[in-house]
Formats: structure tokens, C-alpha cells, sequence
């Protein structure tokens, strides 16, 4: 699935896009397709589930995805996150509430209700 890398985030533009939010909820749905995060480009690439694109670079690969993740000093956030999406569970950001991600448990729709987790990293 082909998606695109910008300054702060990754944007998938393929009809496909609708899937991987509405199946698994990543992203956040525009009218530029579907936005996500470094952590999560980065988790979708390491699954093959995207292909991501640099204008300047061409086709990004996961060290490179990597790097920027890390220079970002979210890596972290990166293992933490990966953890909780191979138990099920679905992620979504929670700075709003103080927090680095609000976890729902497996099945249950974000927007439907409230998150039942706050994660904070603490390093």
C-alpha cells in the first residue's frame, strides 16, 4: 500500500486506507488520506503492510524509518506501542488526557466510548 513521508507524520493514499483504519483503527482518517505516525508507519512497514515513499529519498526502508524514530528520541514509544498492538489491543494518542497513548481493549471501537488505559513512558 503506497504511502507518502512528510516532516511530522505518513500519509497512505490508496483506497486501501480506509481498511486499515476501519479494521484495525490506525490513523486518523483526512481528506488527505489516512494520517498516521512515525511509530505507526513504522509498525505497518515492519508487517509489510505499507510501502512508504520520500520525495527525495524514494522507497523509505525500516532502518531509515527507524533512524527517524530514533533521532526523534520516541523509540520507546515505538517498543511500547508494538507490544500492546501484537497482544490485540488498539492505540490511539492520548496527549489530550496527559498521557502518550490511550489503549482499548480488542474489539472495542475508539469513539465509542472511552479508553479503558492511559500510558505514560517514563523513559
Amino acid at each position: 500500500m503506497y504511502s507518502e513521508l512528510y516532516d511530522d507524520r505518513v500519509i497512505v493514499k490508496h483506497e486501501h486506507a480506509h481498511n486499515l483504519y476501519n479494521k484495525r483503527y490506525y490513523g486518523n482518517l483526512t481528506d488527505s488520506g489516512l494520517e498516521l505516525s512515525f511509530i505507526e508507519a513504522l509498525y505497518l512497514l515492519e508487517k509489510d503492510k505499507i510501502e512508504i515513499y520520500d520525495s527525495d529519498e524514494g522507497i523509505v526502508s525500516i532502518e531509515h524509518m527507524t533512524n527517524i524514530i530514533r533521532e526523534k528520541q520516541i523509540f520507546s514509544h515505538f517498543l511500547v506501542y508494538k507490544d500492546l498492538r501484537t497482544r490485540g489491543y488498539i492505540i490511539k494518542t492520548g496527549f489530550k488526557y496527559g498521557s502518550d497513548f490511550r489503549i482499548y481493549e480488542r474489539g472495542h471501537v475508539p469513539g465509542d466510548g472511552h479508553s479503558n488505559y492511559l500510558v505514560k513512558i517514563l523513559s
